[in-house]
């Protein structure tokens, strides 16, 4: 079946419509069930690690300096109404918000894990959005809009600048 949506764009028909008609269901917000739990427990993102981690020890044996930046979005406080109002989820989440965002915390553990191990700093952009009116750059629960694109570059640019100026002194 996966081949034939893949090759067969008409057979996604009926998936675009269930997910349009998930769209339209309300945030649970419940606690999670044991099964859920227990599922959780098992889930470790390792093709996102593994990825990750294979790309920079690439790209540090050929002596390039490697950062990371934290996930971010409006899982990583407690969301307000108008929050929730704006939070899009991906499949199989039935909209359960503490099922994606126990599923995010695995993925964020992923990168603080993979920031140690290849030693690349780890920067935690969620730093520039701690209040209500900073989240107001989210569009969705996690994708920002331009003004929110500016406050992302800004900070990391400040943050980078100091090794940058280093990597140039030292080159010259």
């Amino acid at each position: 079946i996966g081949y034939l949506m893949e090759k067969l764009y008409f057979l996604r028909i009926p998936y675009y419509y269930l997910g349009k008609i998930e769209r339209t269901k309300k945030i649970d917000k419940s606690a999670l069930t044991f099964d859920e739990k227990q599922k959780l427990i098992s889930f470790k993102p390792d093709h996102y690690y593994d990825n990750i981690f294979n790309l920079i020890t690439k790209l540090q044996l050929k002596g390039s300096k490697t950062f990371l930046v934290s996930l971010v979005g409006l899982t990583s406080y407690s969301p307000t109404e108008d929050e929730f109002t704006r939070m899009t989820f991906g499949r199989g989440f039935q909209r359960k918000y503490e099922l994606y965002k126990s599923v995010h915390d695995q993925y964020q553990i992923a990168l603080e894990k993979m920031s140690n191990e290849t030693e690349s700093p780890l920067i935690y952009i969620s730093d520039v959005i701690k209040t209500e009116n900073d989240r107001k750059i989210f569009y969705d629960i996690m994708h920002t809009n331009l003004k929110g694109a500016q406050v992302y570059g800004d900070f990391i640019t400040n943050i980078l600048v100091p090794d940058i100026k280093n990597l140039v002194i030292d080159k010259w």
